[in-house]
């Protein structure tokens, strides 16, 4: 009767595929190394550590300068280095088991490593900062917003008439801006009301009502020794009536809008004046944008 040829366990097999496949790469990578230690005189352990020692250098250094998507790149290069040498280990000949589970332990020590790594350069990026500073080489040119505003109802007695106005921002690029900041006024009435936002794709927005710093009023007495001292937000804050207000917006995505809705006094014959600042994404390179603009209401 044929004997039946024994296979090693599948693990086994698995492991030694790896081991293979790594050792391949360890091969080559001591060729190139002796033959650099020839060249300078050293051994090729000598050259093997001062690979390591160079490759964790340049990916700290290319944290600190910006380059975190480089500094990734080193990392992993690393971990496969440290994985090949430990899968490509030859062990102990005469304990097999043993040699095999020092092996698995050395791998995945490397791989803990070069994930810590990685890890530690995703979290210490900025969310404003691009993975490299190639991607300001092709970004693509960015256009302002887009800003217009409707008046879609009136209200109020002849005299005191009041508006409302829908007004419109608009993104027309190929990426989010973030923070969007600005300040709001009208030309020749205050801002009724507040302002609110209408619904769509944007994020909620925060609205406040702000008063400059220059807004009291002294009002002295007849006899010239009296006086009295009134605040804007004495008078109008009360009826939620404000010179300015404050817009502030975490994200609009590309290609979306930002719809408000303002009431303000007077009549159609006015201009809505924004002023402050909003960030382009970190592919468009990651710059602050300042935004001054009038935006006459169209009759």
């Amino acid at each position: 009767m044929p004997e039946l040829n024994s296979k090693p366990p599948l693990f086994l097999q698995i492991t030694e595929y790896f081991r293979k496949l790594f050792s391949s790469f360890m091969v080559w990578l001591q060729k190139k190394n002796q033959w650099i230690a020839q060249k300078i005189g050293i051994t090729s352990r000598r050259v093997f550590q001062i690979e390591l020692g160079a490759l964790s250098a340049f990916g700290f250094t290319m944290m600190q300068i910006g380059e975190w998507g480089l500094a990734i790149a080193f990392w992993v290069f690393l971990g496969i280095i440290l994985f090949s040498k430990a899968f490509s280990w030859e062990g102990i000949q005469a304990r097999k088991a043993l040699t095999i589970f020092l092996r698995l332990l050395f791998a995945f020590g490397a791989l803990v490593l070069s994930v810590v790594l990685i890890m530690i350069t995703v979290l210490r990026k900025p969310d404003s900062e691009p993975w490299t500073s190639l991607q300001r080489l092709w970004a693509k040119p960015t256009q302002p917003l887009v800003i217009g505003s409707y008046p879609t109802g009136v209200y109020g007695e002849p005299n005191q008439k009041a508006i409302t106005v829908d007004l419109d921002i608009y993104n027309p690029n190929e990426d989010a801006i973030t923070n969007l900041d600005l300040l709001l006024n009208t030309t020749k009435f205050y801002i009724v009301g507040g302002i609110s936002q209408m619904p769509t794709g944007a994020p909620d927005c925060k609205f406040t009502g702000t008063i400059p710093n220059d807004s009291r009023i002294t009002l002295r007495g007849a006899d010239g020794d009296s006086k009295l001292t009134l605040d804007a937000g004495d008078l109008f804050a009360h009826d939620n009536v404000f010179q300015y207000w404050k817009l502030w917006c975490p994200r609009i995505s590309a290609g979306s809008h930002l719809r408000l809705q303002v009431s303000k006094g007077g009549g159609i014959d006015d201009s809505i004046h924004l002023f402050g600042t909003y960030e382009l994404s970190p592919s468009a390179g990651n710059k602050v944008v300042k935004l001054e603009k009038a935006v006459p209401i169209a009759h």
